[in-house]
């Protein structure tokens, strides 16, 4: 192998180690919600259960744009349907579940208020 083809090799592994946390972050970066949201909808369904249709409402509180705010709250709904629940469509259900996304300079914090009748439980 020549000194050329040597020193390239040297630079292509060296540009690919430092580039490496980059390209990996994006692969990762593409569903940063998934772990909370499975994490907070089993927490909804283990206080709400599979009984009754809830209805559901989100809000965002954060910095996110309009398109990752609607991502949330699909992720959100997808898993809560995956695991049972059964989301009314009239707003006027018995039992009703808000979740508010919000944020502080490190994080995202995922709400959930539960109300059934005139008794509410975060």
């Amino acid at each position: 192998m020549n000194h050329r083809a040597h020193v390239f090799k040297k630079c292509l592994a060296i540009a690919a180690v430092l580039l490496a946390p980059f390209f990996c972050g994006r692969v990762f970066a593409v569903d940063p919600f998934a772990g909370a949201v499975r994490e907070l909808a089993g927490k909804i369904l283990a206080i709400v259960g599979t009984q009754e249709s809830v209805g559901f409402r989100f809000q965002s509180l954060t910095s996110l744009g309009t398109k990752e705010t609607s991502a949330a709250r699909q992720a959100l709904e997808t898993e809560l349907r995956a695991k049972g629940l059964r989301i009314a469509a009239d707003p006027k259900a018995a039992m009703k579940v808000k979740v508010t996304l919000s944020e502080n300079l490190l994080q995202y914090l995922w709400i959930a208020e539960i109300q059934r009748d005139k008794s509410t439980r975060w």
